[in-house]
């Protein structure tokens, strides 16, 4: 009964015209397993902060899990900040997805938006390893001196979580260690 009371308020909330309370009631149902919050969780895949795209957002979609897909597949297709986002949370939930989404990643690490390439090098950091294929471009945004240093920590530290081992990386990382960016 209480559960019911809380979800029934949480909904009405998603209706609020600040849109940080509507976030935090998306966030708020995800937790709670209503696949109500997807659409307002998309709108938040948005944001202009970072960690809520990337932390708060993308795990609350991925805590809904095969509901979200289709909002998820849509926004992967879009021209947005949160497709980044978008593709990560997809790759979760259906890691089979992995090799369709790549080319998502490695576009958005060539995007005009600085957050879209940070979001593109938080997200490779955070599959690792499966995500190899990514290397080159990988090392083209952590050797390119205009840059953000923002940017470049996240893909040196993508690159030290895919334990690639080959020389180019170490030469790469060296290199990115040496500039003043």
């Amino acid at each position: 009964m209480e559960k019911t009371r809380k979800i029934n308020e949480l909904r009405e909330t998603l209706n609020h015209k600040d849109r940080y309370v509507r976030h935090n009631a998306a966030i708020e149902l995800a937790n709670l397993g209503e696949p109500v919050a997807v659409a307002p969780l998309m709108e938040a895949l948005h944001h202009e902060s970072g960690i809520f795209r990337r932390h708060h957002t993308t795990q609350a979609l991925i805590q809904i899990g095969e509901p979200a897909l289709p909002a998820l597949t849509q926004a992967v297709a879009e021209e947005s900040r949160g497709r980044v986002c978008a593709a990560y949370a997809l790759y979760r939930i259906d890691n089979s997805k992995l090799d369709i989404l790549i080319p998502t990643w490695i576009n958005a690490l060539h995007d005009a938006d600085e957050e879209v390439r940070s979001d593109a090098a938080w997200v490779l950091g955070e599959i690792g390893k499966t995500a190899r294929a990514t290397v080159p471009v990988l090392i083209q945004r952590l050797r390119d001196k205009r840059e953000s240093a923002d940017v470049r920590v996240k893909v040196a530290h993508a690159l030290a979580k895919m334990r690639e081992p080959t020389a180019n990386v170490g030469f790469a990382l060296i290199q990115a260690l040496r500039d003043e960016n």
